[in-house]
Formats: C-alpha cells, structure tokens, sequence
C-alpha cells in the first residue's frame, strides 16, 4: 500500500501541526507492507526530513504583502501532487493540516480544531480565507477525517453536519523524550539561563492571540515585585502572529528579569525546562489537543490548564482548570502549587501515570488501520 502524505507542514520550528505530521510519519515508516511519499510543498521524497528556511521575514513577506499569496501557495502545490500522481501510483492521499489538495482518489484528511471559525481574530486574514474557500470542500471530498479528540469530532458533526462514521478521533502522542530526569541535570542547563529548579513559572506556545497569554502575564502581576523576580515567568515558544500589543506589554518585565523570553527552545532543553518548573500555565482559548500540557505532566511539571475546547478531555483529572480569561483563578491555582506541597505531589504523581497512554505508535497504528479499511485490506 502506497502513501503520499503532505508534510509541508515539516518546517522548523516545528508547530503542534507539525509535531503531528514528524511523529505520525516517522511510526509509519516502522510499518510492514507500507510506502511512503512526503509532499514538501513543491517536490517530494521517500525521506522524511524537516525543511528549514534561511530567513523566516521573507516568508513573513510573501505571507504579509503578496496577494492571495495562501492561494498561490495552494494552486503550486496542488499542480506538484497532479505531478506525482502521473509518476507513482499512490493508493491513499492523506494530508495533516485541514485542508485537501484537489485529489481524485483516495484521501484521508487530519482536521485538528476549528479555530479559525470560532476564533477569527487569532488568524492572519488570508489564512482565514483559505480555509473558508476550502475547508467544506475538504471535508465533503475526503474519504475518511480523523481528529485529535473526540471534542473535534462532535463540532465537525455540529458545524457541518458531517456523518460520524466519517470520522475517527485518534488522540496524539508524546516522544519518549519528555520524561522525569535528575536534578543534576536539569540544574546543569538552567544554569545557563539564569533559572533555578521549582523557582519560576513556564508558559510554552507560539506567541499568537488564541495563547492567550495576556491572561497568564495578568496573573503572575498579581504576584509582589519581590516575588516575581524570585519566581520569574519564562515565556517558551517561537514569534507567531498578531502579537505587538502583548510584546511591548512586557518589555519592561523582560528588562528588570521577572519575564525571561527564550523564544523556541529544541526538545532537549523544552525537557528540562518541564522538570525544573513550578509549573506549567496554559490558558489557551481553544485547542483540539493541547501538547505542551501532556508533555509537561509526563515530566513531572504540574499544569494549571484553561477549560477551553478539548483541554478537558485530553487531561482529564490531571491539571487545574480555570476559565481562559480568570486571571485571579490562576493566581489562587499558582499559589496552590506554590504552597501546598501534598497537593502537588498529589497532582504530579497523578499525572505521570496518566501521560504513559499517549503513544505515538498508537497513534499510527490507528492511522495505518483507517488506511487499510479503506484501501480494503
């Protein structure tokens, strides 16, 4: 059986998405009676690599200031896919990033939330017209949609009435990496950021509107000065989109130390910093998943969690959860975590046995079976 999945979405630094497509197509080569293509955009290869660009401010060019440019992109790559075809026979298509090329055959497609409908304003604006252009047709065309949580999938059925045997929620995994480790270790690297083993407090996420980290910066002011330079906020993730009002909003914490900006941070160090944190602050407005908070359960970092979208479901007894935009519900749960020690044992223990259920070769392995069903295997 004959793969082609698009991987353009295998551009470092990594997304959630991106994680997604890295980890799923990396199982899926460990497969029996599987072949493998992966569409990078405009070419393809049997290697599964991650494409890194020179300079991210040409795409942020081409993305802010050519026109139509999402469409552009989309028309290219569709004519690259018609190429392939014509040389390969692929059985199934399956693309990981919510939408579909145009494809006649076989196809599976990945939707990982509705954000961009419910959320409009977290989205540049030719994104959101691309998806809105495309996505119906998307789902309408695929043979078979998975989701990350079963929360996806009931809001694909909500919002557009797509029959529920169309669709299977596989949840997502997390690498063997994100694991407990000593303190001589994580002490050797925090070191090297100026940080301090359970002596400051972690944020992890592309720094974009639907993070809503505003709400998280509003809760860690609520802390005294002094208290704050103790236990600083580090800010863990690459610049996204949208987001000047919220940078120039902590400058002056960057300057004075309270807020420590380490921008995206490879999977070696992100490890160590889940060990070494009080814990982990996500107050995300909507996720179909949600990574950075099983990542952090998995090393021991207890997570204050928002309740939005599929949060619930992903962590279920595991974290703190608060409304999205209560920054007094997370100041109370920081000093919970802060202070109350039995409790956070309690809570860390919890969760290092529950991360062990989210297995990237479950995922594929899901995946391959949806695969074989519909090439009648």
């Amino acid at each position: 059986m004959h793969i082609a999945i698009n991987c353009s979405s295998l551009r470092h630094p990594l997304t959630g998405i991106g994680n997604y497509t890295y980890n799923l197509a990396h199982q899926l080569m460990i497969l029996n009676n599987l072949e493998l293509t992966f569409l990078y955009g405009l070419s393809s290869s049997s290697n599964l690599t991650i494409q890194k660009y020179k300079s991210q401010n040409i795409r942020s060019i081409i993305r802010n200031y050519i026109p139509n440019s999402y469409s552009l992109k989309r028309f290219l790559e569709t004519r690259s896919l018609q190429s392939l075809l014509k040389k390969k026979n692929i059985d199934i298509y399956h693309d990981t990033n919510n939408l579909l090329l145009d494809y006649e055959g076989i196809s599976v497609l990945t939707v990982h939330d509705l954000s961009w409908i419910k959320f409009p304003n977290s989205h540049p604006v030719e994104r959101v017209k691309m998806l809105n252009k495309y996505f119906e047709k998307s789902i309408q065309s695929a043979n078979h949609i998975i989701t990350d949580t079963q929360y996806i999938k009931n809001e694909l059925i909500e919002y557009f009435n797509i029959d529920e045997k169309k669709i299977s929620p596989i949840h997502l995994g997390i690498n063997s990496d994100f694991q407990l480790l000593t303190n001589d270790i994580v002490e050797n690297y925090l070191k090297t950021v100026d940080l301090s083993i359970g002596k400051y407090w972690l944020t992890v996420g592309t720094l974009e509107p639907r993070k809503n980290l505003q709400t998280a910066l509003n809760a860690f002011l609520s802390f005294p000065k002094k208290d704050r330079q103790q236990f600083p906020l580090v800010l863990v993730g690459s610049d996204g989109w949208l987001n000047e009002n919220f940078k120039k909003k902590i400058e002056p914490y960057l300057n004075s130390g309270e807020i420590i900006k380490l921008g995206y941070c490879s999977v070696s160090d992100l490890v160590k910093l889940y060990n070494g944190a009080c814990g982990l602050i996500y107050p995300s407005l909507y996720e179909g998943f949600g990574l950075p908070p099983i990542e952090a359960i998995a090393c021991g970092c207890p997570v204050i969690s928002s309740n939005a979208g599929a949060l619930k479901e992903v962590l279920s007894v595991n974290a703190i959860f608060t409304d999205p935009f209560d920054d007094k519900g997370i100041y109370n749960a920081m000093i919970s975590l802060k202070e109350a020690n039995k409790f956070r044992e309690k809570l860390v223990r919890s969760g290092l046995d529950y991360s062990a259920q989210f297995d990237w070769k479950k995922c594929a392995m899901n995946t391959y079976n949806i695969y074989k069903v519909l090439n009648n295997y």
